[in-house]
């Protein structure tokens, strides 16, 4: 076989591999999300089985079945999916419910001190056997999340209150806080990793949280008039 051919013929080679090992990954990791869900929902399934075989609605005993209510609503779990590892081994999940966002203050809407929570659990998925790592069991509300170019840290920007910044470290499998030199992380803050390690990432004064709370309460906190139509206002 002339060299040129066999070139092509390797190329072609290597890239049918890849693409197969990446449906493999996507086969995985769809399976593993299958998982989180099931479990997730495997009360209700088994309400419509009898001893592990699958009969019909009305062959199913009422007793077996319990009413829906609002604390099963809110207890429906969504997951959402973020970015891979440089890798593509690792695959963040993040997991909330409907229940997690209680709490929202609709008053402070428009108010840039005030972040509306929407915690969340986050894990890792292995792409490769679908085993999961909990990095924050515990929901809290995340904002950005990025990985390092070699793949070692995965850096976390949170929205609590007092947001802060996260990093779970691969080799140790531990999640700690960074201390960010008595400045405080913006609410809004994007993370970005260098080639050589180093993080971006957007700080406020820590002055900043009172001023603005104090500005946004002057301007929707101020005196209210009521005007009756039965009294001359007009004049």
């Amino acid at each position: 076989m002339p060299p040129a051919q066999q070139d092509r013929v390797t190329r072609h080679s290597t890239s049918a591999s890849r693409h197969a090992h990446g449906r493999r990954a996507v086969f995985v990791v769809a399976a593993a999300i299958t998982a989180c869900i099931v479990a997730i929902t495997a009360p209700s399934v088994a309400a419509a089985q009898v001893d592990g075989a699958q009969v019909d609605a009305a062959q199913v005993d009422a007793a077996a079945i319990t009413p829906l209510t609002p604390s099963d609503l809110l207890a429906i779990r969504s997951i959402s999916v973020g970015d891979y590892s440089p890798d593509g081994r690792w695959l963040v999940v993040r997991i909330s419910t409907r229940g997690d966002g209680l709490g929202y203050v609709a008053a402070r809407e428009g108010d840039p001190s005030y972040t509306r929570p929407s915690p969340s659990r986050v894990l890792l998925v292995n792409t490769a056997t679908g085993d999961t790592t909990v990095i924050i069991g515990a929901p809290r509300t995340i904002g950005s999340m990025a990985w390092s170019r070699d793949g070692a840290k995965l850096a976390i920007a949170t929205r609590d209150s007092i947001p802060s910044l996260l990093i779970w470290d691969m080799s140790s499998r531990r999640l700690r806080t960074q201390a960010l030199g008595g400045a405080r992380l913006a609410e809004n803050s994007d993370l970005r990793w260098t080639t050589d390690g180093r993080l971006i990432l957007a700080v406020r004064e820590h002055s900043w949280l009172p001023e603005v709370r104090a500005r946004f309460d002057s301007l929707v906190g101020g005196p209210i008039s009521v005007q009756v139509g039965t009294e001359p206002f007009l004049e």
